[in-house]
C-alpha cells in the first residue's frame, strides 16, 4: 500500500481513537454527556472525511508525498497516548476539568498535526476543501471545549 494511503488511514484511526475517548468521557460524566457525544460524532465524521481524501487519492500522482517517517511516528505516538489515557481513566477517573483539559490538548495537537502532515500535499480544490474542513473542525472543537469549560467553571465545576 502507498505511504500516503497508510498515513491517511492512520490519521483516520487517530480520529476514531479520539472519538472513543470522548465516548468514555460521555459515559463518565453524565452532566456533560450530550457535549461529549456531539464531539464523538464529529470525530467519526472526520475519519469519514479522511477516508474520502484517501479515495480521492486513487489514481493521483505518486510523487506527492504527505508522509515521512517522522509523521508516521507522531501518528503512532498520538494513538498510543490516547490509549494510555483511556487505560488510566479506567483506573482513576479524572475530574471533569481534567477531562476538558485532556480534550483541549488533543484537539489543539490534532489540528496542528492535520495541517502539518497533510496541508501542503494536496493541491486539488476538492482535497483542500476536505482538509480545510478537518482543520476548521479541530479548531472549532478546541474553542467549543474552552467555552464549555468556562461555562462549567462558572457553574462551579
Amino acid at each position: 500500500m502507498e505511504p500516503n494511503k497508510i498515513a491517511i488511514r492512520r490519521l483516520a484511526e487517530l480520529e476514531l481513537a479520539v472519538a472513543a475517548l470522548y465516548n468514555l468521557f460521555a459515559n463518565r460524566y453524565s452532566e456533560d454527556r450530550g457535549f461529549w457525544l456531539g464531539l464523538k460524532d464529529e470525530e467519526i465524521q472526520h475519519a469519514r472525511l479522511l477516508k474520502q481524501i484517501e479515495m480521492d487519492q486513487n489514481g493521483s500522482s505518486g510523487d506527492m508525498s504527505i508522509v515521512s517517517p517522522l509523521s508516521s511516528d507522531v501518528i503512532d505516538i498520538m494513538i498510543a497516548q490516547i490509549r494510555t489515557i483511556m487505560d488510566d481513566i479506567h483506573q482513576h477517573t479524572p475530574s471533569r476539568k481534567e477531562a476538558f483539559s485532556i480534550a483541549l490538548q488533543l484537539e489543539q495537537s490534532a489540528g496542528e498535526f492535520h495541517y502539518k502532515t497533510v496541508a501542503s500535499a494536496f493541491n486539488k480544490l476538492q482535497d483542500n476543501v476536505l482538509l480545510n474542513r478537518l482543520v476548521a473542525d479541530d479548531h472549532d472543537h478546541a474553542a467549543r471545549i474552552r467555552n464549555y469549560l468556562n461555562q462549567v467553571l462558572q457553574d462551579n465545576l
